[in-house]
């Protein structure tokens, strides 16, 4: 089970540094002027929410694009680091009732 916690952990950890890369971008191009409405875009777009209330300049609307994309992947591979997690521990188990 600790295992599994700290894997969960570290796994909302990579999505929050990434959410955090993605909403220093926004602030350093000069895409948002206050950091909070960066990073409230990034992690709206980096989860494929969309709410649509913060949007990009037209210029710059691929963008959020590329945020959502990289926010679909990084889930995919989380789902399967998770499931890799899960697998490995079942058959540590299967393997210490041996």
């Amino acid at each position: 089970m600790v295992i599994l916690v700290l894997t969960l952990l570290g796994t909302f950890g990579m999505v929050a540094a990434s959410v955090t890369i993605w909403s220093v971008a926004y602030v350093v191009l000069d895409i948002f002027d206050a950091f909070e409405a960066a990073l409230y875009f990034a992690l709206v777009a980096f989860t494929t929410l969309g709410f649509g209330d913060v949007l990009l300049p037209l210029e710059w609307r691929l963008l959020g694009g590329f945020t959502a994309a990289n926010g679909f992947f990084a889930f995919g591979q989380i789902t399967a680091l998770l499931i890799e997690t899960m697998r490995t521990l079942r058959l540590h188990q299967r393997d210490m009732g041996s």
